[in-house]
């Protein structure tokens, strides 16, 4: 793993306090939740939620995919179903109609 800037000083500062027995960071799961917290701004997934809201498929149904997935990358704890709904509300009524012919 390669980390750069503001998390490469982040992990320098944890790894000395893990020499020395101050810091519980000792599976992959805490390394993700402390890097999460002190790296990820919460208004990156408060801006990623907007952009969801307003996403609309209004050309090709690929790039409309995949401006859906980068936003799910910045959204970490919304539910699958939640997902679906808001895909599928943003596609054209075509492509809506089809996928609930499909009953998806």
């Amino acid at each position: 793993m390669h980390l750069f800037k503001d998390a490469k000083l982040w992990w320098r500062s944890r790894y000395i306090d893990i020499q020395e027995e101050r810091c519980p960071i000792d599976i992959w799961d805490v390394l993700k939740k402390e890097l999460r917290s002190q790296l990820f701004s919460e208004n990156v997934e408060i801006l990623a939620r907007r952009k969801l809201r307003e996403l609309k498929h209004n050309g090709n149904i690929r790039e409309y995919v995949k401006q859906f997935a980068r936003l799910m990358l910045d959204i970490r704890d919304m539910l699958e179903k939640d997902k679906v709904f808001c895909f599928v509300e943003g596609l054209k009524p075509w492509a809506k109609t089809k996928l609930y012919e499909q009953r998806v």
